[in-house]
């Protein structure tokens, strides 16, 4: 697995050269989620940009050709996500499943 994290750390460091602009406590919540084996919680009060780093990770691991499970305990988080993943992620709608 460790030569499976550095390699989503080394494509995470080109997609943050490239238009994304992510502060610094996102930048920290990517890099601790990509250090993770299994899966990773992203908490934090409204406007903090929670959903910024989730569809900044959804694209990170499906450029790698990884899946990935988003799930929230309200139907709205999960709205916004998958509506912020389609309009600004470069991910192929038809490979999202709901």
């Amino acid at each position: 697995m460790n030569n499976q994290v550095e390699k989503y750390k080394e494509f995470y460091h080109s997609y943050i050269q490239g238009c994304k602009s992510f502060n610094e406590d996102q930048r920290s919540a990517i890099e601790k989620a990509l250090s993770m084996d299994m899966f990773s919680l992203i908490e934090g009060i409204s406007g903090t940009g929670k959903t910024k780093v989730i569809v900044g990770l959804i694209e990170i691991f499906s450029a790698l050709g990884v899946k990935v499970l988003v799930s929230s305990y309200t139907n709205n988080s999960l709205e916004c996500i998958l509506g912020r993943v389609l309009e600004e992620a470069n991910i192929d709608p038809a490979k999202i499943i709901r």
